[in-house]
C-alpha cells in the first residue's frame, strides 16, 4: 500500500511542478506584456510632450514675430503720417517730444520682451512640471505591475505548497 502511495504522490507531485511551471510562463508573459504596455505608453506620452513643447513654443514666437511686426507697421506709419501732418511735423521735430516716443517705443518693447520671457518660463514649467509627473507617473504603474505580480506569485506558492502538503498528510494516511 505504501508503494502505491508513494507513486500517487510522485505522480501528483510532477503533475504540480509541471502546473507550477506552467502558472510561472503564464505570469512571466503578463509581466513583459504589461511592462511593454507601460513602456509603449510611457514613450508615446514623452513624444507627445515634445511635440506639445514645440507646437507652443512655435506659437509664442510667432506671437513675438507679429508683436514686433505690427509695432514696425505702428512706427512706420508714424513717420509716414508724419510727413503729411504740419502740426504733428512740428511737435514731432520738439526734442522732448523725440525722447518721448523713443521711450514710449522702448517701454513697449521691453512689455514685448518681459511677456516673451514670461510665456518661456511658463513653457519651461509647465513642461518641467509635466515631464516629472509623468516619471512619477511610470515609476508608480511599474511598481504596481511588478507588485500585482509578486502578490500572484506568493499567492501561488503558497496555494502549490498547501497542496503538497495535503497529498503529502493523504500519504501518511
Amino acid at each position: 500500500m505504501a508503494k502505491s502511495t508513494d507513486g500517487n504522490l510522485t505522480k501528483n507531485r510532477t503533475h504540480i511542478d509541471d502546473i507550477s511551471d506552467n502558472f510561472a510562463l503564464a505570469i512571466d508573459n503578463i509581466w513583459y506584456t504589461l511592462i511593454e504596455l507601460e513602456t509603449s505608453l510611457h514613450e508615446r506620452i514623452i513624444v507627445s510632450m515634445k511635440l506639445f513643447n514645440d507646437t507652443i513654443r512655435t506659437i509664442i514666437e510667432n506671437f513675438n514675430d507679429k508683436s514686433n511686426e505690427t509695432f514696425h507697421i505702428r512706427s512706420a506709419c508714424d513717420t509716414y503720417f508724419q510727413s503729411y501732418d504740419d502740426g504733428y511735423n512740428d511737435a514731432n521735430n520738439d526734442p522732448n517730444n523725440k525722447t518721448t516716443q523713443k521711450r514710449h517705443m522702448n517701454i513697449i518693447d521691453q512689455k514685448l520682451d518681459l511677456m516673451c520671457t514670461r510665456a518661456n518660463k511658463w513653457l519651461e514649467k509647465i513642461i518641467e512640471q509635466y515631464e516629472l509627473d509623468e516619471y512619477n507617473r511610470n515609476r508608480a504603474k511599474i511598481m504596481e505591475i511588478s507588485d500585482f505580480i509578486d502578490a500572484e506569485r506568493q499567492t501561488f506558492s503558497q496555494l502549490k505548497d498547501n497542496l503538497i502538503a495535503k497529498y503529502e498528510l493523504q500519504a501518511l494516511f
